[in-house]
């Protein structure tokens, strides 16, 4: 959603932003900040902290992320049971993600068994 700048504010990144520019935040990209993330690109579920911003925080906090993540936790343990000796085709430095802000995630993940 974009926000309108309110004060003058110099970003990490060496960017200037003045008042009344318009800028719209990305949380994914936040996601993967290694000032936060230790190697953001690898997936680790066991990652603590991991304050991750993919369902919001406060009073912006996702009313449908319990749901979201008992999906991914049945539909995870449903794939390791049923194919214990899934692995990636490919090595993670050749993982495409989908460019953009508002759907992140991978293009595709090519899978094997061993």
């Amino acid at each position: 959603m974009p926000r309108r700048v309110i004060r003058q504010t110099r970003l990490p990144s060496g960017a200037h932003l003045q008042p009344g520019e318009v800028v719209i935040p990305s949380h994914d990209a936040a996601n993967f900040d290694p000032r936060v993330f230790p190697d953001p690109h690898r997936i680790d579920f066991a990652r603590s902290p991991n304050k991750h911003l993919s369902f919001g925080y406060g009073p912006h906090h996702c009313i449908g992320r319990h749901l979201g993540h008992m999906e991914v936790e049945v539909a995870i343990g449903l794939l390791i049971r049923e194919l214990p000796t899934l692995r990636p085709a490919i090595s993670t430095q050749d993982v495409q993600y989908r460019a953009g802000h508002a759907v992140s995630g991978l293009v595709k993940l090519p899978v094997a068994r061993s």
